[in-house]
């Protein structure tokens, strides 16, 4: 994943801020709102109350509550028109809640908001009565939806209508929050806890809504968006490292900015909030107060010292339908009891701790996938309790750049434990994992690293392990499992050890050698983070894609005018704000249901666009906006769209020099390049303030739209030209369906929705690959798979396939539809392909649509026959010659007689690449691998045994070249699908260097087979008229019917040099979508 500069670092609404704590239980207001206190424990609006749009707003010098509570009180207002009562104190002194806080019974539907920038204390007493979400938090100030900021100041008088959307703090070390109350809400509302150090020994509890609790670190912002209740972290750009991947985790330097009380947690039974905000453990004799309570520290078990700082949270007692914990330091979970029905994510930058005590158990348990992630490292003593484990119904992810010590009892249905990148032997355990039927356990070694695990399989099965580097298992002493042992000296980096369950033999399990940078679980989003995968929340952070320069918040109509607007433009330093904690799909899933379908085409285009730029790690230039588009513009709009390119421009530039900037390491900088980074990155966040109050305003979103639909009035027009009845059509997949967009040459864009939820339909995606490279098995039916994807894909848009007339298929595939061919659903009589021209494309915005005069076919053909073996990095590959390779392009040279050959050793890099730019039509018989993961993990194979990476590709020039074919090439799909970036940029760097079309193979074929179906197609090319996606498309018809006379006595010569060379088993299974099927066009086939 590329660098971005000025990134927001996106957490989930675990956030919401805490500083200092209070002396006097007094509710006194700061005159500053109309605001009244009746015997000290009922606040009323006076005179009307401060109340603006939805907002209730009151001010205190000091928010105390007794132990008898608090009520909110509606006095004559209509509470049921005030959807947030939002508290701030502008004195000196923390809060402390010490009894019940009341507002249910006077407002219906509010939420509640307390910002006290000094801290909050909730004490035993303290509970919820609300009928919304509560927030409480220690930030400087409030952010409303329109831009307004409400700061701790009384003489701040700006009460917005808006909704709230985020808190600032412009404080060094913002201060903590306590919890040792029964915090709980309504079902499906959120409790929201954000501070510079978050220590929660109470209860939270959310029945089917989300717990978000957060430590962050001051001079922040946290954006709370809803309905989806996203929040981003600003930190400044000096906190990001080079290879920052986009979680807080990999920022180990956010908990070096922190520094705060270093005491033993064995010296001290208390804990306070302190006069400066941050958090104090006490010993047992220190005086006590409203902002202290006693910490159960007496039984706990202890590894070296535990200290608590700023940055750190702790949690006691959790209860929500998912949660999210997120801590910039230490993260403790002290005999807590922390259930969800769906995921739980709990992340430290600093050490992850969990303990038992004698008397009370830990209980963590998720319904959904349960992640935990300490940076530093992970700490896990909890032995007094076996019937209470660590328990996911999901996968259980433990991840660490340090130590993993995991005594507890672990329970999942897949465990995954990624080793360190440092390579420090960091997985220590001799108890049991236990691994429900069909789950898996899966180990990740770095490079080059010894790794010692210690392991105890339930049951105790024989193990053998994959790995060419040394890999102790260390059975418990009182156990002794089968033999362990050691195969396959050829694996790549890292290593990935995967123990699966065997049905046949349960006394032995294997592993297999699945290189890959991280443990592979389904994930939505290109460079999908796998603690996020098989998500239950819609707002998956597997969906995240690179951050980009400039970013804040915009609401869905900015972010439609945002996608207008550089839907022909350049799209580097795109402005997705808050929602870029999901990708560009998640955005225009927003669109979608907000009725935004052109808006959505044109966002889901720009995603294909960014991750091709991530990917290859390049800026890309989509087309420019076409002069019949700007015609339609009037001078005042084509100077506003000028402005919009010159501020867009401005704020690429300079993140462009801040990304230079931080890819110096810190200690490297001088201190004329720390002063010119600070300067940067100010003009950075005030040109991104700048280009969103310009995207708001009226007459740029009327630009917007006009653009918009003239855009589409373009595309619409080049689908016409085309003259092959074309539409085009993107799938989008989304946790609970898949939504399709249909555009049509005429009309409005179409949408459609297939209700299958993403595991389900992720799964039939693989059954469907693995049915379709299955050809001898009788058992095996790709129909029936095909049958299924063709009723969520195709079946929903029949009636408007039908009523466009459609007779050619332009597809935008998404993620892992990429490695299957759209040609072979089937909808229970007929392929697809039998129905309709398919035609894969990269994206419309860089298509070229044009369609241009037969070529003058000349032909450069290479070929490998002879088997090559080599070292690729890490990696070996041994590859078997193609004897079928010389024969298919002799006979393709007798087809189209003006050519180039050159076999074996002729063909190389060097000749290849001085004859490319000659010919029109260039035929590679030769190995291609195409990985997930980086360009240069992906290859063409010569004839001298050289090859050429996606990155060496880069640099090839085809301008005259109308179609590249490879013809034995293959994507490397495993047991779990990736998200096809590498077919996706290969195609690209094929369009890129010139060539209108490229024909590639998703999966190697007998050459024998591939040489018949490329007889039929360049017989049936060289025909007038045919287009490139015609021809294949009868030649794959042709080898389904097996009718060779439709190609006349070509044909009935291709069918008898069939039968003379190949096996009669063979040519019964051309039918087999096996022999037909892999082969997709990219590009312009049309």
């Amino acid at each position: 994943m590329r660098d971005r500069p000025g990134l927001i670092l996106l957490l989930s609404l675990s956030m919401v801020a805490a500083s200092h704590a209070p002396v006097h239980a007094q509710i006194n207001p700061d005159g500053s709102t109309n605001t009244g206190v009746i015997n000290g424990n009922t606040i009323v609006p006076t005179n009307g109350g401060t109340v603006s749009g939805g907002n209730l707003f009151h001010s205190f010098d000091q928010f105390n509550v007794p132990n008898s509570g608090v009520t909110f009180d509606a006095a004559n207002l209509n509470g049921a028109n005030i959807n947030n009562i939002i508290n701030r104190v502008t004195g000196a002194d923390p809060s402390a809640i010490l009894g019940a806080i009341r507002s249910s019974a006077n407002f219906p539907r509010a939420n509640v908001y307390l910002l006290n920038p000094n801290g909050i204390a909730f004490g035993n007493g303290a509970s919820l009565d609300i009928s919304g979400s509560f927030y409480a938090a220690t930030g400087s100030a409030i952010e409303f939806g329109n831009g307004d900021l409400l700061s701790t100041s009384a003489q701040d008088l700006g009460f917005s209508a808006s909704n709230p959307i985020g808190i600032q703090f412009a404080i060094e070390q913002p201060a903590g929050i306590i919890n040792r109350g029964n915090l709980s809400v309504r079902p499906g509302k959120n409790i929201s806890l954000v501070g510079g150090t978050v220590v929660s020994t109470g209860a939270l509890l959310v029945p089917n809504g989300s717990v978000d609790v957060a430590a962050v670190p001051g001079n922040s912002s946290v954006v709370l968006r809803s309905p989806n209740f996203i929040v981003g972290l600003e930190v400044s750009a000096g906190a990001i490292g080079e290879q920052w991947q986009g979680t807080i985790a990999e920022l180990p330097e956010l908990a070096r900015l922190l520094t705060g009380d270093t005491s033993d947690i064995n010296a001290a039974e208390q804990l306070a909030i302190a006069p400066d905000g941050s958090l104090q453990l006490l010993p047992a004799s220190a005086e006590t107060g409203l902002n202290t309570f006693l910490l159960p520290t007496g039984e706990l078990e202890t590894r070296g010292s535990f200290k608590v700082e700023p940055g750190d949270a702790t949690i006691k007692t959790l209860i929500a339908g998912e949660a999210q914990v997120n801590a910039t330091g230490n993260l403790a979970l002290l005999a807590a009891s922390v259930q969800t029905t769906r995921s739980l994510l709990a992340v430290a930058t600093g050490n992850l701790i969990v303990r038992d005590t004698i008397a009370t158990p830990t209980s963590i348990q998720a319904g959904g996938n349960l992640t935990l992630w300490g940076e530093q490292g992970i700490d896990l003593l909890a032995l007094n309790h076996p019937q209470n484990p660590i328990q996911s119904d999901q996968a259980l992810v433990l991840r660490s750049s340090g130590r993993i010590l995991a005594d507890a009892f672990l329970e999942a249905n897949v465990g995954v434990f990624p080793f360190s990148r440092d390579g420090v032997e960091n997985l220590f355990s001799a108890l049991e994992f236990t691994i429900t039927p069909g789950g898996r356990l899966v180990f990740v070694a770095p490079e080059n690293r010894t790794t010692t695990i210690q392991e105890n399989i339930q049951n105790h099965r024989d193990l053998t392990v994959v790995s060419d580097r040394t890999v102790d298992l260390i059975n418990n002493p009182e156990q002794t499992p089968g033999d362990a042992t050691n195969k396959d000296p050829i694996v790549n980096d890292p290593v990935e050890e995967t123990i699966d369950p065997i049905t046949s033999d349960p006394g032995v399990i294997e592993t297999d050698d699945s290189p890959s940078g991280a443990p592979k679980i389904n994930s939505d989003d290109p460079g999908a983070n796998p603690d996020n995968a098989n998500s239950d929340s819609p707002n998956n952070q597997a969906d995240r894609p690179s951050p980009r320069a400039g970013q804040t918040t915009l609401p869905v109509a900015s972010l439609a005018a945002q996608t207008s607007l550089n839907s022909l433009g350049r799209i580097s330093g795109l402005n997705y704000g808050s929602h870029a904690n999901n990708p560009l799909s998640n955005v225009a899933d927003l669109l979608l249901q907000e009725g935004r379908i052109l808006e959505a085409q044109q966002t889901l285009d720009l995603s294909l666009i960014a991750e091709l730029e991530d990917y290859l790690d390049t800026d890309i230039e989509a087309k420019q906006i076409p002069a019949q588009v700007l015609a339609k513009l009037t001078p005042s709009q084509r100077s506003l769209y000028a402005k919009y390119q010159q501020m867009q421009m401005g704020l690429v530039e300079v993140a462009k020099q801040v990304e230079t900037l931080q890819k110096i390491p810190e200690p490297n900088l001088t201190g004329v390049q720390k002063q010119r980074l600070a300067t940067l990155s100010q003009e950075q966040q005030q040109r991104a303030a700048d280009l969103e109050a310009f995207i708001d305003r009226p007459e740029v979103s009327n630009l917007a739209q006009e653009i918009s639909t003239a855009s589409y009035q373009n595309l619409q027009a080049n689908l016409g030209s085309l003259q092959q009845n074309a539409v085009l059509l993107y799938p989008l997949i989304r946790d609970d369906r898949v939504e399709l967009i249909l555009i049509t040459p005429e009309g409005d864009p179409i949408r459609r929705t297939t209700f299958v939820d993403r595991e389900t339909f992720l799964a039939e995606v693989q059954a469907f690959r693995i049915a379709l490279e299955t050809v001898y098995d009788p058992a095996v039916d790709a129909k029936v798979h095909g049958q299924k994807l063709y009723e969520w894909l195709i079946a929903p848009l029949e009636a408007d396939l039908t009523a466009a007339n459609a007779e050619s298929l332009l597809y935008a595939p998404y993620a892992q539809l990429r490695y299957i061919p759209l040609s072979a659903l089937h909808d229970g009589d007929r392929w697809l392909i039998e129905r309709f021209r398919v035609n894969n494309i990269t994206a419309a915005n860089l298509q070229d649509f044009s369609r241009q005069p037969q070529a003058k076919q000349k032909v450069l053909a290479g070929a490998v026959t002879k088997a090559a073996s080599f070292k690729m990095g890490d990696r070996y590959f041994n590859f078997a010659g193609l004897p079928f390779a010389k024969r298919e392009i002799e006979t393709l040279a007798s087809i189209i007689p003006n050519n180039t050959q050159l076999l074996d050793r002729d063909f190389n890099p060097t000749t290849i690449g001085k004859h490319m730019q000659d010919h029109s039509l260039i035929h590679l018989a030769t190995h291609a691998v195409f990985t997930s993961g980086k360009p240069e993990d992906s290859f063409i194979l010569f004839g001298d045994g050289k090859y050429s990476t996606l990155a060496d590709i880069r640099k090839w020039k085809m301008p005259n070249v109308d179609l590249i074919v490879l013809s034995a090439c293959e994507t490397a799909v495993g047991m779990i699908l990736g998200n096809g970036e590498e077919i996706l940029g290969f195609g690209y760097l094929m369009q890129q260097a010139g060539a209108r079309a490229t024909m590639a193979s998703l999966w190697s074929v007998d050459d024998g087979g591939t040489q018949t179906l490329m007889d039929i197609f360049y017989t049936m090319l060289k025909r007038p008229g045919i287009t490139k996606a015609e021809a294949m498309r009868q030649a794959q018809i042709t080898l389904i019917t097996g009718d060779f006379a439709a190609l006349g006595a070509e044909g009935a010569a291709i069918e008898k040099e069939m039968r003379d060379r190949l096996p009669v088993t063979v040519i019964e299974d051309l039918k087999r979508p096996y022999y037909w099927a892999p082969f997709i066009m990219i590009g312009n086939g049309l």
